[in-house]
């Protein structure tokens, strides 16, 4: 039974990986498919024998594995490793073993415990790309078979989106390039990871260099970590220690520099020295190229003045190099330290937190501050430099506790960045086991209001009261009576669609609309269409009579006449803020009337904007109308791409989707590149603005369907689009070549390293559509191989002169002129084989002369070796007075 088991799940995992990938998440890779290399179906069976090894339970059957982080052998007995600690999946006792040995779900290796039955087929079924939605089971599994998983997925950036911090953990440990994928990653899900990563800085600043510089032009919070920390502790301790592991990282030498600095001069009190350390962190890789340079050549006997003079002759090239001149000096420039009077001196407490991230994030976790006042916790948090990044890098949980000791939660939730509130808005809600947490966990208009007001862009509007010494005029909807409370419920806001129809019904109080806040409001147009004929205001504003006697209010309505009478004050139930959302709620209803006006579809696109420029709420009204009235609305803006491309990206979505389907959009149903750049770039891109995302761009399928040169224009359009070259693989640049339609006017401007990748390697892909490489010759892109061969050989040597003659790209006088030109060319020719000297002889313009001007014994072997040549060179050399009258003087004695 269970070999016929094995069997059937041989079977799935090779299933699982097909010679030409399926779609799953990011489609974009699907159509281009056969740019990838297919895997090997041997290579997928043995692959799927050694997962079930490493990840199921077997009957006390016991094998080796490799220690994740050490490398060295381990023993692995019934499902438990002994080191590295043990993943969730190994943490069954002996007795839960012996007494489920064996399982009723299909699969008798998997305990139901763990993972149930349909999981189990998923992941069978689909392995090695698992859908997303289950991405946070490989926690509960193997370190070796998350690493398989990631390694082997079409679209593992989809994978590492849906990762809590628990499935993160483990991908960091176990997945040796997972940094590597996240680099690929947008900067979304950059960003996304790393505030589920604890201590942001301290994992970024152990990457490579190279993933440093993508991730940080992705992700520009991380900037924070590159700013220059200075221990009080050690004063020539500039740097943190992963700070400092990143600066060698990138200056192998730099101890060589350190040295020679001295050591009273290199501290956070000299301004020099912090400039030199901030410039040190965030230096280009050209400049670090160059001063590394300088270093290596630096050794026990040079001297500072000789360092000096290097310094001085690259300093064109070495942003810096006038302050590491200077540290070289000893120069000190004091930075002054003021006390304001009225402010107190550091307690030594204070003083033992550094300032930064991590000192932060210490601080306010610290036991010590669970004694002191929220109040006084609140002020101490917030006079330190990076208290909203300290909070932003916490985990959930102590993100929960923080709130807790704050005292004034909406405060201190309402300066948080967005990003940051959002994330605590769908998470804090869930933690469990924060002493006092439970009060703070409801996040509405109640509780944090401040927050709430940032988070939606708009706050809930209050009640006014009105004293009754000063007459006033009351404004009131007449499709409901008069109404004097204080307050309004949120439920409008909070409620679904038909709960609010039923709220908002005439019968009701309609002012409950005009208290949503607007992004509650903006959702409840579309439904209050039939409502708001009724929700007129009075033509005729009633008023308010003052007397002697209490006063007394007339309320003038449609509806029965309400007299209210109070000893003191009159509390109104409307107020301009309330009055105001109803007009913006006319304005959008109007705003939508008007464009769907059947005679304006005849206008001049002049008289549509001129006309669409006047109205305020044109992007609300849009939204509310259905997909067959957008079908109808979207042509009439001159510029539709633009409009849409400001819409927010799920209405961006329904509108591809549906309005392909009506006819009075057929003109557009293609939704293409060219009609809708900015618009698809948000919808599938966002910004393309770095590196890594103008690479994305160039691959993307949204330009699949253009002509070459229209492919070539969007691509120049983009700032980075040779940096983004550069960056790709063989295959992706033979993509892209093949994309062009003029690339040898393209190649030719970019670096000479990725010339030189470019004419050694493209020949040699296979397999890439729309690209033939034979033909990437000389012949086919002469503007190229001229820029490469000249580049290869500029350096004036005897092989790069020959190289350079036995070169088919250049002919006739250029080649002549070019060739005489060069130091050693005579030398060269010399050294080279007869048939070598065949075809530098059909190059140039001139045989006879070029021949001539040889040695004689250069010139007697050619003529002694012609005979052996093939018949086709032969033809070319008729030794007489007539084709060669020089050469034959010269070799008679006569010249």
């Amino acid at each position: 039974m269970s070999f016929l088991i094995f069997i059937l799940l041989l079977f799935s995992s090779i299933r699982g990986f097909p010679a030409r990938p399926f779609p799953n998440g990011n489609e974009s890779d699907h159509d281009r498919s056969q740019v990838r290399i297919s895997m090997d179906v041997n290579l997928a069976a043995a692959n799927m024998i050694e997962m079930m090894q490493r990840l199921y339970q077997t009957s006390g059957v016991a094998f080796t594995a490799n220690d994740a982080q050490t490398g060295s052998r381990l023993l692995k007995q019934d499902g438990i490793f002994t080191k590295p600690p043990m993943v969730p999946s190994a943490m069954n006792n002996n007795e839960e073993m012996k007494s489920s040995s064996r399982h009723d779900n299909g699969h008798e290796y998997i305990n139901p415990a763990v993972i149930d039955r349909n999981t189990v087929d998923v992941i069978f079924e689909t392995m090695p790309n698992i859908p997303p939605e289950i991405t946070n089971v490989l926690s509960q599994l193997d370190g070796d078979f998350a690493e398989y998983i990631l390694t082997n997925a079409i679209n593992p950036i989809d994978i590492i989106r849906e990762m809590n911090e628990k499935t993160l953990k483990l991908a960091i440990i176990y997945v040796p390039v997972f940094s590597r994928l996240l680099a690929q990653a947008d900067a979304e899900t950059i960003h996304s990871t790393f505030y589920k990563i604890p201590r942001p800085c301290e994992y970024l600043l152990s990457l490579d260099a190279d993933i440093i510089y993508i991730i940080k032009n992705q992700y520009t919070w991380l900037d924070i970590c590159f700013t220059a920390i200075f221990a009080k502790t050690n004063p020539r301790a500039i740097f943190t220690d992963y700070q400092l592991v990143y600066i060698n990282k990138k200056i192998p030498n730099f101890k060589v520099l350190m040295d020679r600095i001295p050591a009273d001069k290199w501290n956070a009190k000299n301004k020099i020295a912090v400039a030199a350390a901030h410039m040190l962190l965030v230096m280009p890789d050209y400049d670090i190229r160059v001063l590394n340079e300088v270093l290596d050549v630096v050794t026990s006997t040079t001297s500072n003045q000789e360092l000096k003079k290097m310094l001085v002759k690259r300093g064109a090239e070495l942003q810096g190099a006038f302050l590491l001149n200077l540290l070289l000096d000893g120069a000190e420039q004091r930075i002054e330290e003021i006390v304001p009077e009225d402010t107190t001196p550091p307690t030594e407490e204070s003083e033992e937190y550094e300032e930064s991230i991590e000192g932060t994030i210490k601080f306010m976790l610290s036991p010590k501050k669970r004694t002191i006042p929220q109040y006084e916790y609140y002020e101490s948090v917030k006079k330190r430099k990076h208290w909203k990044e300290a909070f932003a890098s916490m985990t959930y949980t102590e993100m929960a506790y923080v709130i807790t000791r704050v005292g004034d939660a909406d405060d201190f939730m309402s300066q948080m960045p967005i990003s940051v509130i959002e994330r605590c808005v769908k998470n804090l809600p869930k933690v469990e086991g924060v002493n006092g947490f439970d009060e703070y966990k409801t996040f509405d208009n109640i509780k944090y209001p401040k927050t709430m007001e940032k988070l939606y862009g708009a706050t809930t509007t209050t009640t006014s009261t009105t004293a009754t010494s000063t007459p006033a005029t009351t404004t009131t909807l007449t499709s409901a009576p008069a109404t004097s409370t204080s307050t309004v419920p949120e439920a409008t806001e909070t409620s679904n669609l038909p709960a609010a129809t039923t709220t908002l019904a005439p019968e009701t109080n309609a002012t409950t609309l005009a208290l949503s806040t607007t992004s509650a409001t903006s959702k409840l147009v579309t439904i209050t269409t039939s409502v708001l004929p009724t929700t007129t205001l009075a033509s005729t504003p009633p008023t308010t009579t003052t007397t002697s006697t209490p006063p007394t209010t007339t309320t003038t309505s449609t509806l029965p006449t309400t007299t209210t009478s109070t000893p003191a004050t009159t509390t109104t139930a409307s107020s301009t803020s309330t009055v105001a959302s109803i007009e913006k709620l006319k304005s959008i209803e109007e705003t939508k009337k008007f464009l769907l006006r059947p005679d304006i579809q005849s206008w001049r696109f002049h008289q549509l904007d001129a006309a669409i420029s006047k109205l305020k709420y044109v992007k609300e009204a849009v939204m509310t109308m259905t997909y067959e009235e957008l079908a109808r609305v979207l042509p009439l803006f001159s510029d539709m791409d633009d409009f849409l491309s400001k819409m927010p990206v799920d209405f961006i979505k329904g509108c591809i989707a549906n309005l392909p389907k009506y006819e009075k959009f057929a003109h557009y149903r293609d939704f293409s590149y060219m009609r809708f750049p900015k618009t698809l770039e948000k919808v599938y891109l966002g910004p393309v603005n770095t590196i890594e995302a103008t690479k994305r761009f160039m691959l993307h399928d949204i330009l699949k369907k253009l002509h070459n040169y229209q492919y070539e224009r969007s691509v120049f359009n983009k700032k980075y689009h040779k940096e983004a070259f550069a960056s790709m693989t063989n295959e992706e640049m033979a993509y892209v070549v093949g994309r062009l339609s003029n690339p040898d006017y393209f190649l030719p401007k970019l670096p000479f390293n990725v010339i030189k990748r470019c004419v050694e390697n493209l020949p040699k892909v296979k397999n890439v559509e729309g690209f033939d490489p034979r033909q990437f010759t000389h012949i086919n892109f002469q503007n190229t191989f001229r820029h490469y061969i000249l580049e290869k050989t500029k350096e004036e040597t005897l092989e790069n002169t020959k190289e350079l003659m036995l070169s088919p790209v250049f002919r006739g006088m250029e080649y002549e002129n070019m060739v005489r030109k060069r130091l050693h060319w005579k030398e060269a020719f010399a050294s080279m084989k007869c048939e070598q000297m065949a075809m530098v002889l059909l190059r140039v313009a001139y045989r006879d002369q070029f021949l001539s001007e040889m040695p004689i014994d250069v010139i007697r072997r050619f003529v002694r070796n012609l005979p052996k040549l093939n018949e086709d060179l032969r033809g070319y050399f008729r030794f007489n007075h007539y084709s060669f009258p020089k050469t034959l003087r010269k070799l008679q004695g006569k010249s």
